[in-house]
């Protein structure tokens, strides 16, 4: 739990001096929030905190009941990193004062549970559209921690019924449509974008996998000859 505004504050800013962390790419190379978050990485957090702040308070006050479910970890921090963005999420469910704390990574608090993923990943997930399970053992979502934790979370999104769409929209307001447009156009050009990238990469890198797929045959063809003078060997020591 947050006790308050200055040790929050303090958190931020020393996450601020440490620096962010290791960045890790997203499954798509080239999105819309990758884009956002190459723009983001110069600005402090200090300066990105008030709209997290009233993301919360206006997702609050559409859902008054969303935390309700989470009342089991009201004393514990949850940690959602989206890997494209240059800085985590802190989740702090405490029924007296709920936060949403940005910090450059989650070395200054404690969590008792982190999810890690691809912006899109996680919001396929809070919207009830992607399995959990298998994203896990696809390896396209990261658990770490009090895994019933995770779940108690991704329940009261689902029993609130919150899509990503219709919060942006009442955080927006007027303004939610021509953004959601420009998003969408973003996301359909650098969509196309990655998959061009991804059929030169094959096309550069085929030649170098052919070639180390032939090396490994060998290796095998050798490993092999190898065993099979061990066990002559053997035999010839054995003889009388």
């Amino acid at each position: 739990m947050l006790d308050n505004e200055e040790t929050a504050g303090r958190i931020g800013e020393t996450a601020e001096q440490s620096g962010a962390r290791p960045w890790r790419p997203a499954e798509q190379m080239f999105s819309p929030m990758l884009i956002a978050g190459l723009a983001l990485a110069p600005l402090p957090l200090s300066a990105l905190q008030p709209f997290a702040d009233r993301a919360m308070a206006q997702t609050l006050k559409r859902h008054p009941n969303l935390l309700a479910r989470l009342s089991g970890h009201a004393d514990g921090i949850i940690g959602i990193d989206p890997v494209e963005l240059p800085f985590v999420f802190l989740l702090d469910p405490s029924p007296s004062r709920p936060r949403l704390l940005l910090a450059r990574d989650f070395a200054q608090v404690p969590t008792i549970a982190r999810i890690r993923g691809s912006f899109a990943t996680l919001v396929a997930l809070c919207e009830g559209r992607l399995d959990g399970d298998s994203a896990f053992f696809a390896r396209r979502l990261v658990f770490e921690g009090d895994t019933e934790a995770v779940l108690a979370l991704r329940n009261a999104i689902d029993s609130s019924d919150i899509t990503v769409r219709r919060e942006i929209e009442a955080f927006l307001g007027a303004f939610a449509r021509p953004v959601l447009r420009a998003a969408e156009t973003a996301g359909r050009l650098t969509g196309r974008l990655a998959r061009d990238m991804a059929a030169v990469s094959d096309a550069l890198l085929r030649p170098l996998h052919d070639r180390i797929d032939r090396q490994n045959g060998r290796i095998e063809e050798m490993t092999e000859d190898i065993a099979a003078l061990k066990r002559r060997l053997d035999r010839m020591r054995d003889r009388p």
